[in-house]
């Protein structure tokens, strides 16, 4: 039986130019779609909606590594045209993540009755039910945390392109929403929340049931499961789970900490300048993606000279954007004026901080995601775990003891970041010399 899902450069090339393409559609929309909520909501109530939708996305890194381990464990399966081995690793994700996500809704229906979510991040409710608003924002992450799930299998095929096909479809619905806002008069959180959770579960719906009508051998029989599987995608999933929670550590606490430590409306510029950098991440990391879930195949094969001639194409990737992020350093004030209509009031130096930020976060993510895709990421936990620990103390000493504020938080992540990317370009060259 012939592989459909080998491998290739051309089928890389392919997948990350499309993805390339849909994702700068996908990201002018997110540009729109986030002066559309700003100007719905204002600098205050967005920076909320920043701090709280930071809070429950924290819900999707609890996945105990399940999505990571699928994406690898079903990728190596298929280049073995092993689909009995795919449909139980397939089957046994999905039970696994409904357990969890019916956990966390539990969980949060237990002790949101005794939280004052207002007081605990020191904000001021404006005449919002803000528990509402969360509790709300919590029940779509734990439904999405289940469909998600498609995401992995779509990279596992080297589709990723449908990946950012499907984003594109839950955009488009949320700025139609958010037009419909403001149009309204609405400046409600709890509107937007609705709407926005909305959204995702829009495209991840049809991507699921696009997959399993698609790819047939893929639909799992969930009551006649193997497992056996489970131990494999738990094991390496553990792992991974550790280091998704240090990573989310170290993107997610920032907005928290400047809400706490400064002042909510001290998020909305540090937001969208973090967005900004954002973008060419997340096309950086649209274009990469191909290569890691590849990894898991060529590393089965031993393919070692595959795999090195591949780290060399994406680390020049990572240089041409790194440029880039040093060229939108100069275009981010005037572009933002455009963006949103305005000049926000920006910390100085907070542009140029948060750009190398970005560009050391993309190069610690070139050399992850070889190691990530071999499997061999315990010293990846342990420098995660370091990034989790410390971030935070360093980022509130810089910013309010030192006196720094915005920029102390921005370059305690970057002090964090500096060694993790350090550390992942050491034990990738590694592992390329013990293959």
């Amino acid at each position: 039986m012939k592989n459909k899902f080998l491998y290739s450069t051309k089928k890389l090339a392919r997948s990350s130019a499309i993805s390339f393409i849909l994702k700068g559609i996908s990201l002018l929309l997110s540009m729109a779609t986030s002066s559309l909520a700003l100007q719905a909501l204002g600098d205050y109530k967005y920076g909320v909606l920043a701090s709280i939708l930071s809070i429950v996305s924290w819900i999707y890194t609890f996945d105990l590594g399940i999505g990571t381990g699928l994406k690898n464990k079903l990728a190596a399966s298929l280049g073995i045209n092993d689909y009995y081995a795919a449909r139980n690793y397939i089957g046994i994700s999905y039970l696994l993540t409904i357990l969890i996500s019916l956990a966390f809704l539990l969980g949060a229906f237990i002790a949101f009755p005794f939280i004052d979510i207002s007081t605990l991040l020191g904000i001021n409710s404006n005449g919002e039910n803000i528990n509402l608003v969360v509790i709300i924002a919590v029940g779509f992450v734990c439904f999405n945390f289940i469909t998600i799930n498609v995401q992995s299998i779509i990279y596992a095929i080297q589709k990723s392109e449908l990946v950012n096909a499907y984003a594109l479809v839950g955009q488009v619905c949320y700025a139609a929403l958010l037009y419909l806002a403001i149009t309204k008069s609405i400046n409600s959180l709890l509107y937007i929340v609705i709407v926005q959770g909305i959204s995702q579960v829009l495209k991840n719906v049809i991507a699921t049931i696009h997959i399993f009508y698609q790819e047939s051998d893929f639909r799992p029989k969930i009551f006649h499961l193997d497992w056996n599987y489970k131990n494999g995608l738990i094991a390496f999933g553990l792992q991974a789970f550790a280091v998704q929670i240090a990573a989310a550590v170290l993107n997610f606490t920032d907005n928290l900490v400047i809400t706490k430590c400064i002042d909510a409306s001290a998020v909305t510029p540090y937001s969208f300048c973090y967005k900004f950098f954002g973008i060419i991440s997340s096309v950086y990391t649209i274009i990469l993606t191909p290569f890691w879930v590849s990894y898991p195949m060529a590393y089965e094969k031993n393919d070692k000279n595959w795999m090195i001639k591949t780290l060399r194409r994406s680390t020049s990737v990572t240089v041409l954007f790194g440029l880039g992020a040093i060229i939108a350093i100069f275009v981010f004030k005037p572009f933002s004026k455009i963006w949103l209509g305005r000049i926000l009031d920006y910390q100085e130096n907070l542009v140029l901080l948060t750009a190398i930020y970005f560009i050391l976060q993309m190069i610690s993510t070139n050399f992850a995601s070889l190691c990530m895709g071999t499997g061999k990421i315990k010293r990846l936990f342990m420098v995660n775990i370091f990034q989790a620990v410390t971030n935070v103390p360093i980022s509130v000493f810089l910013a309010v003891d030192s006196n720094m504020g915005v920029n102390g938080v921005i370059m305690g992540s970057i002090i964090v970041m500096a060694v993790g990317a350090a550390v992942a370009i050491s034990h990738t060259l590694q592992i390329i010399k013990e293959m």
